[in-house]
């Protein structure tokens, strides 16, 4: 992609859509931040209502290619899936949650273990060893206070999440005007061509 196309006004023609997604993930971070719970429960039934549906086209999918597609079944088992954990993300969303923070908890645990194990290994390899020590001591002890609370601790993370979020939904935003700028200017340009 040449520097042509980047400020080509087909490309930045609907910068608008860009805003609107900004403002929309941020609206999304802030819900996350000030109300974790809830609106990570809603978040995951949302994804389960999708997983539903793209599970529903993808069967319908299979069987309408069933006579020209060798692979249909193995489409229509990936749709049978996808409706299956649609269906248990939509029905259980706070067992699925709390599976879901504990399944993370384990992963912090287990990393953690690794790098400890890692840094006694590389001891003699590099002075800086106990970093790794410390990093993974303090990756062990965030997985077990998640796993000891887990909903406070799947809180924390979801409130983490909307600050990255907030932040993506800002640089997006920041983007889309940016973008609004360069189009505008290559239309002043273009004009200024055609009055001189």
């Amino acid at each position: 992609m040449t520097e042509s196309d980047l400020t080509s006004p087909k490309i930045f023609k609907n910068w608008y859509f860009l805003t609107l997604k900004g403002v929309l993930v941020f609206i999304l971070g802030i819900l996350f931040i000030f109300n974790p719970g809830n609106t990570l429960l809603a978040f995951v039934q949302v994804i389960g209502a999708f997983s539903i549906i793209a599970g529903i086209l993808l069967l319908a999918g299979a069987f309408s290619q069933k006579s020209v597609n060798k692979n249909w079944s193995l489409w229509a088992m990936e749709g049978l899936a996808d409706i299956i954990l649609g269906v248990v993300l939509f029905s259980f969303p706070i067992a699925t949650v709390l599976l879901f923070t504990y399944l993370l908890s384990f992963w912090f645990i287990f990393i953690g273990i690794l790098q400890v194990v890692t840094s006694f290994l590389l001891k003699k390899e590099f002075s800086f060893w106990w970093l790794l020590l410390v990093g993974g001591v303090f990756t062990c002890l965030f997985g077990g206070l998640i796993m000891s609370n887990p909903f406070e601790g799947i809180s924390f993370l979801t409130v983490v999440t909307g600050l990255f979020a907030c932040a993506f939904g800002l640089l997006i935003f920041a983007l889309s005007l940016l973008i609004k700028n360069i189009r505008r200017s290559d239309v002043i340009k273009e004009e200024n061509k055609i009055y001189n």
